[in-house]
């Protein structure tokens, strides 16, 4: 009873605010000061629920290997069967991208790969650790149309009902495989989609920019992960567009997903001391940019 009381008056003092078991994962996530021993005060059904928003919010796998030592068995044995399933998915969503990638290719189409296996170097331990639903690409004007045609000539169809939501990039497209929703979130089976991007940053419906965005698209780079390659953004500017694409989550009353602001939190922490990589930031990027970071990295920091 003494300890409980201790660890419900901890939960208070860190997050009032925040969902019991929510609180508890976080305090077991920190960087500096983690109480990962508080999980184990967690009842079974306190493990279903923090599972639950693990699942929706992208912590499953991380936190399965963060907090490992921690898991009941069956928590672990299940978070298991779902590395399994991701490391598949993510074996799949490489082949089709190099499909994709090819497509482009042949079609004179120009592209960098905005998000996902793109993006993990710096903000997870490793790729497979990290939940991935569709690949993002972004492409300047002159190529997206003929990116559209290709997609469409490999069976990828718009997904319709979403024409209308405000967004940067095209109708997501997706192929009809007939697969149905098992309540499994790492499923491999579950057909991944393709958003194609026409900018960082909707001015035209956030009614607000930042200067310079223009030059991501110049500083592009060659990024690798697993054995394949393919164009990215500078890590400078991937940082930016992290923090941009949080933010335009916030703003537009989309879900944030709370794994993609501890990611943020993770590549700061980490970066800290790199002063060839803030020199880079500073320099490049505007002070208009650097304030719209500032809002996502405060979040991340709390």
């Amino acid at each position: 009873m003494e300890r409980q009381t201790s660890l419900t008056r901890t939960r208070k003092a860190l997050m009032p605010k925040i969902p019991a078991h929510v609180s508890v994962l976080l305090a077991a996530l920190r960087f500096r000061g983690a109480q990962p021993e508080s999980l184990r005060a967690l009842d079974d059904a306190e493990w279903r629920q923090l599972l639950s928003y693990c699942d929706e919010m992208h912590f499953t796998l991380h936190f399965g290997q963060v907090c490992r030592d921690q898991l009941p068995d069956w928590v672990r044995s299940r978070i298991d069967r779902n590395l399994s399933d991701n490391t598949q998915r993510f074996d799949l969503l490489k082949k089709a991208y190099t499909v994709v990638a090819h497509a482009f290719g042949s079609a004179g189409a120009e592209h960098l790969v905005l998000k996902g296996f793109a993006q993990w170097l710096g903000y997870a331990r490793d790729p497979r650790l990290r939940m991935q639903d569709d690949i993002d690409l972004y492409c300047p004007s002159e190529s997206i149309s003929r990116g559209r045609d290709a997609l469409f000539a490999l069976g990828y169809e718009p997904l319709e009902g979403l024409e209308s939501f405000p967004s940067d990039h095209l109708p997501i497209m997706i192929r009809k495989t007939g697969w149905k929703w098992c309540g499994n979130f790492f499923d491999p089976e579950i057909p991944h989609s393709v958003d194609l991007h026409f900018c960082f940053w909707n001015e035209k419906n956030l009614h607000f920019t930042a200067q310079g965005l223009d030059q991501f698209w110049l500083r592009r780079t060659k990024g690798e992960v697993d054995g394949i390659s393919f164009p990215a953004l500078d890590p400078v500017d991937s940082l930016a567009y992290s923090a941009l694409h949080a933010l335009r989550h916030l703003l537009c009353g989309g879900e944030l997903v709370t794994f993609h602001i501890y990611e943020l939190a993770w590549f700061l922490h980490t970066a800290t001391d790199d002063t060839a990589f803030w020199s880079r930031w500073r320099e490049w990027h505007h002070d208009s940019l650097r304030r719209l970071k500032a809002i996502c990295f405060a979040l991340a920091k709390d």
